[in-house]
């Protein structure tokens, strides 16, 4: 049989867009016979909750996958000093189970090129080969969400630590061609290293919906790349609409504020696990989807699994953001 070793820093039950990822590509893995051995991490994201696990520097989990977990600590995914000690810290631990458990092929996922470093041992002492799956172009996707400056210490320091990673891994998958093309001409990484793997989203069944219910809906991992300030912008101008925001994560708190201190009335905000009919069921009654992207400064270092989602579910879908990537397939196929 097949083998391969996954690592990624998060996985269920944590919820975000790199575990939805994840989960899909896993599918895939099994279904052409693949033996996985995923490592990871205990649940932490976004607030640091261990979500009932108990704490334990390594847990082996055997089941349909081979899961190994690593200890992380209770830190809140809030603000870039906090976040950088949650993905060196993974780096660090996870060194030593890809040495002991890691197969001839090591994918690492949701990177922030520091994982990447994870591997490199391995390489050295076992002969692996690293592929890394890159869905934000560090550190360029930092400067996007305002955790850098683009002419700063930590942009330029960021730049040298990922020439490192991107040039040591043996291959690279990737979202768009416009992100090929980034490693390519801005990392000198040889086309040939670099494939293109889309994210993929599940159609759910949806009901049919008579006439208009004046909903407009965003649902997902409530990340700080999307703009959430805008959306709630355009619903103090659009009372007649009623805006559900339906998600957990780091801006969630932000989100609250905003509506509190505006006095926004038509902003319902569901925070509560949804099962697959439940969620159908919320997206039947809706108009149309949201999507908002912050300003970037670096055009199409990143693609949101969002806009995937909204597309397979085949409603309208409101796009506030830059005339980027999103923006020209908005424009072809509307």
């Amino acid at each position: 049989m097949k083998e391969i070793c996954l690592v990624s820093q998060y996985w269920y039950p944590d919820i975000n867009g790199d575990v939805t990822r994840l989960n899909n590509i896993i599918e895939s893995l099994r279904k052409f016979g693949f033996k996985i051995t995923l490592i990871t991490t205990l649940p932490h994201y976004p607030k640091g909750d261990k979500k009932g696990y108990k704490n334990s520097l390594f847990k082996i989990e055997n089941g349909e996958i081979k899961i190994i977990r690593v200890f992380m600590p209770s830190i809140e995914h809030k603000g870039f000093s906090k976040r950088l000690i949650l993905y060196l810290f993974f780096s660090f631990l996870a060194t030593f189970p890809i040495l002991i458990y890691g197969k001839k092929y090591v994918w690492i996922f949701s990177q922030r090129v520091f994982t990447t470093f994870s591997a490199i041992p391995a390489k050295f002492i076992r002969t692996i080969m690293i592929f890394s799956d890159i869905t934000d172009i560090w550190p360029e996707a930092l400067v996007n969400t305002g955790y850098a400056k683009s002419n700063g210490l930590v942009f330029k320091l960021g730049r040298f630590i990922a020439k490192i990673s991107y040039r040591m891994s043996d291959c690279i998958t990737t979202l768009t061609p416009r992100m090929k093309e980034i490693f390519v001409k801005e990392y000198g990484i040889s086309s040939n290293k670099v494939f293109i793997l889309p994210n993929v989203a599940k159609r759910l069944e949806l009901k049919k919906k008579k006439g208009m219910s004046k909903k407009i809906l965003f649902y997902g991992n409530l990340g700080s790349n999307y703009d959430f300030k805008a959306i709630l912008e355009l619903a103090k101008y659009m009372k007649e609409f009623k805006f559900i925001i339906k998600g957990t994560g780091e801006e969630l708190e932000n989100i609250k504020t905003e509506i509190f201190k505006n006095k926004i009335e038509n902003v319902e905000l569901i925070t509560d696990y949804l099962s697959e009919e439940e969620l159908a069921s919320l997206v039947s009654e809706a108009d149309a989807f949201i999507l908002a992207l912050k300003k970037q400064v670096f055009k199409d270092v990143s693609f949101p699994i969002k806009f995937v989602e909204y597309v397979c579910n085949g409603k309208p879908i409101v796009y506030i953001g830059d005339e980027d990537y999103v923006y020209e397939l908005i424009n072809k196929y509307k």
